[in-house]
């Protein structure tokens, strides 16, 4: 769950058992299954709605390559353009618990959609509810802080746009890729 805890080991050697949470129970627990011992996890970059460019050109302009190119007339050359990715950050609304999110909401020139404006006097008084506040990174936290002083509204992870007066299903924003 992203906090700091205790390991377990066995003659010397470290025993990690993987869980996977998958939603939440009716009491508002946590889901948890526990992975193969031989899940290895690993960071994916979503990559499904990227904007690409790419040139065909004669294989012999391209010098260097390695002879297995040799029976191919041309080649593809393609490259990923997109510098920001499509992200819906579900989680979000559980204050500290998507740490990503909370960064790259908390840092200047974001783009998103779909979370309440907030006042400075109502993030004010967000700041001051502990419960809620103190649950964020530090991130998120001295972001608060800052739209609490400022003179423009500001947005929180965890505030999502009301419609008809309930949160809105479809937040979402631009996470600069973390790959670039």
């Amino acid at each position: 769950n992203g906090v700091a805890g205790h390991e377990l080991k066995f003659n010397d050697r470290q025993l990690v058992g993987s869980y996977l949470r998958v939603g939440f129970g009716m009491d508002g627990t946590w889901r948890n299954f526990k992975m193969r011992q031989d899940f290895i996890a690993s960071d994916k970059v979503q990559m499904e709605d990227d904007i690409t460019a790419s040139v065909v050109v004669p294989r012999e302009q391209i010098p260097g390559l390695p002879s297995e190119y040799d029976t191919y007339p041309s080649l593809k050359i393609s490259q990923n353009c997109e510098w920001r990715l499509f992200q819906r950050p579900d989680e979000a609304i559980h204050p500290g618990y998507d740490k990503q999110t909370e960064k790259d909401m908390s840092e200047s020139g974001l783009f998103c959609s779909n979370f309440q404006p907030i006042k400075p006097d109502e993030m004010k008084d967000l700041t001051e509810e502990l419960y809620f506040w103190d649950l964020f990174t530090p991130d998120m936290q001295q972001h608060m802080k800052d739209g609490a002083k400022g003179v423009d509204n500001s947005i929180c992870s965890a505030k999502p746009r009301l419609v008809e007066g309930k949160p809105t299903k479809n937040p979402r924003y631009l996470q600069v890729r973390p790959d670039v």
